[in-house]
């Protein structure tokens, strides 16, 4: 499963031989592609951050792991929206098919926002659940996702399933396709230093398109769902 996990490109999902355990750590040891700066949404040059990521499904879900290099992640104040500060934001729509769009279909596509850990020494799962861009849920209540801080920066570890995109199943197959994007919230480099967006310096994502995943699913990343 390596060999062929390393020969896949990101637009081709590999399927997770057994259920994803929310570790800190990667399953089956996926291959991380680098996320580049893409879409950035400030005036200001992108800070030293460098992201990586693996993508991977099951028949009941996409499995998304995220690793960032940040020596001084900034978290936003519990009162203010996840993505106001360091966070990791995940896209998923559950069948590629959106006749509403821009909007999300409802149910059925989701935008979660994964806040960074607080600290050095503590993982966290501040996570909100969000349709376009009106936050429906301040708390995601999936226990399967997780931010994990590290020497580096910090990892971020989740499993989307059909309960968190508001449907009652979620049945993946191989050959079918998936949509989904990533977004990196950077933050100012000094907790003093706010902006428009409080610690939120700028946004970029993993798929650049003319529209933001934020406000028009047809931006999401359509992906093929690769067999055993």
């Amino acid at each position: 499963l390596r060999e062929k996990l390393h020969s896949i490109s990101k637009v081709e999902l590999p399927e997770l031989p057994e259920p994803p355990v929310i570790d800190g750590l990667p399953d089956c040891e996926l291959p991380l592609y680098p996320a580049t700066p893409s879409g950035w949404t400030s005036d200001a040059a992108p800070p030293d951050v460098a992201v990586s990521y693996a993508v991977a499904w099951r028949p009941d879900g996409l499995y998304f792991y995220v690793r960032v290099t940040d020596p001084t992640p900034i978290v936003a104040s519990i009162s203010e929206p996840a993505a106001n500060g360091d966070a990791i934001e995940l896209f998923v729509d559950s069948d590629g098919a959106f006749p509403s769009a821009p909007h999300y279909d409802e149910p059925g596509a989701r935008r979660f926002v994964i806040a960074a850990p607080q600290d050095s020494v503590t993982p966290s799962s501040r996570g909100e659940v969000w349709s376009d861009t009106a936050r429906i849920g301040t708390t995601w209540s999936s226990s399967r996702f997780r931010a994990y801080p590290l020497s580096f920066g910090y990892v971020v570890e989740a499993f989307v399933t059909a309960a968190d995109l508001g449907l009652p199943a979620l049945n993946l197959a191989a050959a079918t396709a998936a949509e989904w994007d990533l977004a990196v919230d950077v933050s100012f480099s000094d907790p003093a230093t706010a902006g428009p967006a409080g610690h939120r310096l700028g946004r970029y994502f993993a798929h650049a398109s003319a529209s933001s995943p934020e406000a028009d699913a047809r931006a999401f990343c359509r992906a093929t769902l690769d067999g055993p």
